[in-house]
């Protein structure tokens, strides 16, 4: 009767132990491709704007002064 009931708890254990590790998995692998999505948004949204452009750098600096 111990048998059964050691077998029993350490299966229990082992069982509820990948269950939890197949829930983090799911949860690292959803977060991770959730992250990536977002910062591939942000990227496009900066890379839209356009770059401003000096056409002539002497009367650039001689504006400054």
């Amino acid at each position: 009767m111990c048998f059964a009931g050691d077998f029993g708890g350490y299966f229990g254990l082992f069982l509820g132990g990948s269950v939890m590790s197949v829930f983090e998995i799911l949860d690292l692998v959803i977060y991770n491709s959730l992250v990536k999505l977002t910062t591939r948004r942000n990227r496009r949204k900066t890379n839209l704007e356009p770059i401003p452009q000096v056409v002539n750098v002497e009367s650039a600096e001689d504006a400054r002064y």
